[in-house]
């Protein structure tokens, strides 16, 4: 177990009392409080606007490092932040809407967060400062990298905007309406003077200037002068070597001290002009990558880290157990089954001369065969008995975080809210015998289905397993392919996999974050999936800002996609939270890179309650770390 100094020890003990009543708004430091968070992965880059440098670990880190108009908690609920600014719906026909910034929000270097950051935001996010020739890649020489396609999103805003006179205000004009509008924008993680400063370094003398060159840039279309500084954008901020000073500035509640070269650890102290967001109150933090979900227990249990989340499984809140605390709640994250169609595969028509119609008697024959009640019984189940099958694959749950410092038993429970069934017949049972007709009709014999699993995944190598069970009733032969890079087999490699089982983590108060996902077009279709029908549905949402009317075009899409048998969603997946003796106030997360959101709640505990010294071989636990069962 971790030593800590008897002051350190006493000044927060008196500290923790006081904090209590101190509005999360006010400075809540306590001096020499320190707090070490595991993540489930290394740091990529400072700039996760950027495709490729958009990890789970990259998006927690500026959770900590950054702030704007929202910001979400650790249960996944989106929070206005108006002590940053605010957002003003000024018209709906055209939809407009002005984004203010308050005064007095900086940068770390001190330099005002204003409109040209929110300006670098729009030209980032759009198409519409893309181009300006070509480089030696055949590529455009202005490119942002942030994945922004022609006539979405943010794309809808191809005017200008308008900038204040006053540089604290930009002002959107919508093309057309945009179901998530106000969240759809939002101050990027990194600063225009700082992306200006590395992109055309000299050209400009300070900060202010930097900026002022940029807006003009923009505003004009100068894509030449702008090349530069979009190449700064996509590459500085990225951990390929040391980063400098200008690519640490960063404007949250957190500076970084220290990172080194690989992102498996960054040190992290308080900014101490922050104010326009929840204090935090332990004054340096440690974020460590410990990949494996195990050791990532293990080490909370034995002092080395304070803070850490998983997806639950029976043996990890057994170790938890011993920790200084834990819960486990059913999450976000919606664990399904997606088919490749486009990789010459068992459920790509090319594979029978181009015949539609039967691949897809093929992908029904196998989806009927997954047996969704008997995964949910075996995986989740045992951890949250109150759990329901997921019935929809394109509508977010609720999130839901319960109170902390309660034990997993009692915290156990289904978010609220949930999808009503997409297909009221689904029971989650298997329908063996449709899945024979199926393919007696489509004259397929002995199908093979290679399906995608993580390496070092014990619950997903058991839903495999139960899977292949399953489909082996009905002819249809599972092979499971394990490996350690499966996100990159996922989506450059279609060959090498028909099925892959996952999670997607969408931003649950994002109305349509799942629902994207289907479209032709879409940056997580790596599948193949292409019908006129589904992409309809899913642009009309894009435009829908009614409710009511959303809900229904929702309901219609979930039909449209179970009819292409692309997809079957399994159940949202249960997440452990643990913390250590040395920390109080540690709120449920509902995924396990959800964590680090947390930070305003978090209290340095007075050591009380410390569990008792265990051997360095596990024993003394409830079961040896090589243990399956836990037990």
């Amino acid at each position: 177990m971790r030593t800590r100094a008897a002051a350190i020890l006493l000044a927060a003990t008196l500290a923790v009392g006081l904090a209590a009543c101190v509005p999360e708004h006010v400075d809540r430091v306590v001096p020499g409080t320190k707090l070490t968070i595991a993540q489930t992965a290394p740091v990529t880059s400072l700039n996760p606007a950027v495709l490729g440098q958009d990890t789970a670990a990259d998006a927690g880190l500026a959770a900590l490092t950054g702030a704007g108009f929202w910001r979400q908690d650790a249960g996944g609920e989106r929070i206005a932040q108006p002590e940053f600014g605010r957002v003003h719906v000024d018209g709906e026909d055209p939809l407009t809407l002005t984004y203010t910034i308050n005064r007095d929000v900086r940068w770390s270097d001190g330099v005002p967060v204003d409109a040209a950051d929110l300006f670098l935001a729009w030209a980032a996010g759009t198409t519409h400062r893309t181009g300006g020739g070509t480089d030696a890649d055949g590529l455009p020489r202005t490119r942002w990298g942030t994945g922004a396609g022609a006539g979405w999103g943010l794309d809808l805003v191809s005017r200008v905007p308008r900038i204040s006179a006053d540089r604290r205000s930009i002002t959107l004009v919508f093309d057309s309406p945009v179901a998530d509008a106000e969240t759809l924008f939002d101050v990027p993680a990194v600063p225009a003077h700082g992306v200006t400063m590395l992109g055309r370094p000299g050209d400009a003398e300070g900060p202010e200037a930097a900026k002022s060159a940029f807006i003009a840039a923009v505003q004009d279309g100068d894509l030449d002068w702008l090349a530069p500084v979009s190449r700064a954008f996509r590459e500085d901020y990225a951990l390929d070597g040391d980063l400098t000073e200008t690519a640490r500035v960063t404007n949250g509640p957190y500076v970084i001290d220290d990172i080194d070269e690989e992102g498996t650890e960054v040190t992290l102290r308080v900014n101490t002009d922050f104010a326009w967001g929840p204090s935090p109150v332990a004054e340096r933090l440690t974020v460590r990558a410990v990949p494996d979900p195990r050791e990532r227990v293990r080490a909370v249990v034995s002092g080395e880290v304070d803070i850490a989340a998983s997806a639950a499984t029976e043996e990890l809140v057994a170790i938890a157990a011993w920790a200084g605390g834990h819960s486990v709640v059913v999450g976000t994250a919606l664990e399904h089954i997606d088919l490749q169609t486009a990789g010459g595969g068992v459920f790509d028509p090319a594979t029978y001369g181009g015949d539609v119609a039967t691949a897809q008697a093929v992908r029904e024959a196998f989806l009927v065969t997954v047996p969704r009640a008997a995964l949910l019984a075996e995986l989740v189940a045992p951890l949250a008995p109150d759990a329901e099958p997921r019935d929809s694959a394109v509508r977010a749950p609720s999130p839901v975080a319960p109170d902390a410092g309660e034990d997993a038993d009692d915290t156990t429970g289904a978010a609220s809210d949930r999808a009503e069934p997409a297909d009221p017949s689904r029971t989650g049972k298997p329908d063996i015998d449709r899945a024979v007709r199926l393919l007696a009709d489509a004259k397929v014999v002995d199908p093979v289905v290679r399906i995608l699993v993580p390496a070092d995944d014990p619950r997903r190598a058991a839903a495999a397993e139960t899977i292949a069970d399953s489909a082996a009733e009905a002819g249809i032969t599972v092979a499971v392919v394990v490996r350690s890079e499966w996100t990159t087999v996922l989506t450059d490699r279609p060959e090498d996999y028909d099925a892959a089982v996952f999670a997607w983590d969408a931003d649950p108060s994002a109305p349509i974050a799942l629902a994207a996902g289907f479209h032709t077009a879409a940056a997580q279709n790596a599948y193949g999936w292409s019908d006129d029908r589904v992409d309809a549905l899913v642009s009309a949402l894009g435009a829908e800002r009614d409710e009511t009317r959303r809900a229904e075009l929702l309901a219609e899409l979930d039909a449209a996609v179970a009819d292409q048998a692309w997809t079957v969603p399994l159940f949202d997946l249960p997440v452990l939270t643990v913390w250590s003796d040395a920390v109080e106030g540690v709120a449920a997360s509902s995924t396990a890179d959800a964590v680090l959101r947390g930070y305003p709640a978090w209290s340095p505990a007075g050591g009380a309650g410390a569990a008792p010294a265990r051997a360095a071989d596990g024993t003394g636990y409830p079961g040896r770390w090589d243990s399956v069962s836990g037990r």
